[in-house]
């Protein structure tokens, strides 16, 4: 009897001091030291919904090497299957053919510029010609002016008859004429001098750039690789001959990566060229977009293209695996909250809000939810700050001291 009455007050003193501390930690306060929490300020922003999948990353393009020019293949350095650096030798191809025409085109260049120096001398030549010639006339019409004047002087004191001066006259006009006519046409054939070295300076031009054309497609005769890859295919062997334009080599571009990506038929939806996607590499989180949609389905799950904004990021590997988050949702330019362990994902919750001394419980309303943020509906404003992380001994007090 004794030790049931012991029991039945034990436990109703247990009761008691439960309710107590229940009660203690509903309506009482308690302290927070600077250190023992973690805040964040409610600011704008995006906050999105996703859903995950996984993609493996490889080379965004291919790369095509046609044949530069007719040719042999001489040596092949690099086998399909190899990789290649930027500029290493994949294959070279005979030059000698190249050498030829740049030879006989080298040869042809000397003649022209020959033909020019030629020309150039004879323009001279007939320049001299011109001028003396013109000099001549000019001096004869001096001379005719002169005599005229002396015969009409003459001619006031009957010194001489007047059909001699109406000749001199005639034979001034027919100087002054020819003269005109002169210069006239010494100005045609000086421009026609001018016109047939401009025809042999433009033959040179295009004999110059055949020449450099020929010198670049002798350097091509070394096929180097564009970018960095991997050979996938390559037409012909050593001591085949190719022509030129045929398909040489074909190799992956791996200097731009792509992830594809796949996901399950039932969620095919929320898959749309153009989507919104976040890789996440090497816990990094990197912005892409959806391109390509395979439509058929593979063991019942949907592939597609993932390009990346940053598609050189420098941890990005081929046939790496990486996590794929597809967003399903968004809302820009919100108030929201950092997530932290006092920040659930209830759209109504209790959170403490900083003042002065004390953190203060509020009731808020919340929307979309992300790994990283919530979004605010209401019950905060921008730039408060809210207790996101602490002892959840703490979740039920209706104030607490900060120290």
């Amino acid at each position: 009897m004794f030790k049931k009455k012991y029991f039945l007050i034990t436990l109703i003193a247990l009761i008691v001091v439960v309710a107590f501390l229940y009660l203690f930690r509903l309506v009482g306060n308690s302290t927070l030291i600077t250190g023992e929490y973690e805040t964040s300020t409610v600011d704008r922003g995006m906050v999105y919904t996703t859903e995950g999948t996984t993609g493996i990353v490889e080379p965004a393009n291919e790369v095509i090497i046609l044949c530069p020019g007719s040719s042999v293949i001489k040596k092949i350095s690099k086998k399909p299957g190899s990789y290649v650096f930027t500029g290493e030798t994949i294959l070279t191809l005979d030059p000698e053919p190249v050498e030829s025409q740049i030879e006989k085109l080298s040869d042809q260049l000397n003649i022209m510029q020959n033909d020019l120096d030629k020309n150039r001398l004879n323009a001279r030549g007939i320049q001299v010609d011109l001028d003396y010639d013109l000099q001549v006339k000019k001096l004869r019409i001096a001379s005719l002016k002169s005599d005229l004047e002396n015969e009409e002087e003459l001619l006031k004191i009957g010194g001489i008859s007047p059909s001699k001066v109406d000749k001199t006259k005639q034979e001034l006009t027919l100087a002054e004429q020819d003269l005109k006519t002169t210069t006239e046409k010494n100005s045609i054939r000086l421009k026609q001098l001018e016109i047939e070295e401009a025809g042999i300076l433009l033959k040179i031009d295009i004999q110059k750039k055949e020449l450099e054309r020929n010198h670049e497609l002798l350097r091509k005769m070394i096929v180097r690789a564009p970018s960095s890859g991997i050979i996938l295919t390559m037409q012909g062997s050593e001591g085949e001959k190719v022509n030129t334009d045929v398909l040489l080599v074909r190799m992956s571009d791996l200097s731009v990566l792509k992830i594809r990506a796949s996901i399950g038929i039932k969620k095919v939806g929320i898959i749309k060229t153009g989507g919104i996607v976040y890789a996440i590499v090497e816990n990094e989180k990197v912005l892409g977009t959806i391109g390509d949609i395979k439509p058929l389905a593979n063991d019942e799950k949907i592939e597609f293209d993932v390009f990346l904004d940053e598609n050189k990021h420098s941890k990005l590997i081929p046939n790496q695996k990486v996590e794929i988050l597809i967003v399903t949702q968004q809302a820009a330019n919100v108030l929201r909250l950092k997530r932290g362990v006092l920040i659930t994902k209830n759209k109504k919750q209790y959170v403490y809000v900083l003042g002065q001394d004390k953190a203060v419980r509020r009731r808020i309303e919340t929307g979309l939810s992300d790994m990283d943020y919530i979004e605010v509906l209401s019950g905060l404003q921008e730039g408060e700050r809210v207790i996101i992380s602490a002892s959840t001994a703490f979740r039920h007090m209706k104030e607490i001291n900060i120290k």
